[in-house]
């Protein structure tokens, strides 16, 4: 029983199970660039652990495949924290023959970006995409063409694009409060500021693109990288 008691006692100290860890991320997971930057908390939480997630016994850094990496003391458990790149959704969204781009509720005025969601389980991107315009805008919308994936190492994520054209009768919610709609012309002057791999992902459309035509699919050129921070 003692025994019992101090598994339990460092299972609840652990913070993989502190209830914040385990609350619906998605939430922390909207208009791309600025809230996005709390899709790291999860990675946070698991290196603030001090405890296996597992059994309870202690973890410690090991160095795993050349990597520094957290794991369990015990021979007999074998948890090791991989701490893998985290897929999201984004929707370049094309909306009454506009571009719309979305300022969350808490971003300063003149920030706009794309909306942005995890990828949950048993659902495809093209699923998510559609899953969080109708969320966020309240719209229905079609995934017209896969844009491009990119890697935000800074956040540890792998960004899904999708350009998607949406229909119906907007509805924004308590975390998108605004929304900005781009002529062709317009978009290609917008400054997105620090929000570098929002910019990309329009550059791509931009130039993959011509009006009233379909997405062009072609591997990224030699030399050009699909690395971004922000």
């Amino acid at each position: 029983m003692r025994a019992l008691c101090l598994w339990l006692t460092r299972l609840l100290e652990s913070s993989a199970y502190n209830p914040a860890f385990n609350t619906d991320l998605r939430v922390a997971a909207r208009p791309f660039g600025g809230s996005t930057g709390t899709l790291g908390v999860k990675t946070k939480q698991i290196e603030s652990m001090k405890y296996c997630p597992e059994c309870a016994s202690a973890l410690e850094f090991r160095r795993i495949d050349g990597v520094e990496r957290k794991s369990c003391v015990s021979p007999e458990c074998g948890f090791v924290h991989w701490d893998n790149p985290v897929p999201v959704v984004a929707a370049f969204i094309e909306y009454q023959g506009k571009i719309l781009l979305a300022r969350n509720s808490q971003w300063p005025e003149g920030m706009f970006s794309l909306v942005t969601g995890y990828l949950e389980r048993n659902e495809t991107p093209e699923e998510a995409v559609v899953r969080e315009v109708e969320e966020e805008l309240g719209l229905d919308s079609k995934v017209q063409d896969f844009i491009g994936c990119y890697s935000l190492n800074e956040k540890n994520q792998i960004i899904l694009a999708h350009w998607v054209v949406a229909t119906g009768e907007l509805a924004t919610g308590n975390e998108i409060i605004e929304v900005k709609l781009l002529s062709r012309e317009e978009l290609k002057l917008w400054q997105f500021g620090r929000l570098a791999l929002t910019s990309a992902i329009a550059k791509r459309w931009l130039e993959k693109t011509t009006p009233n035509t379909a997405f062009e699919r072609t591997r990224p050129e030699a030399g050009e990288s699909l690395n971004f921070k922000y």
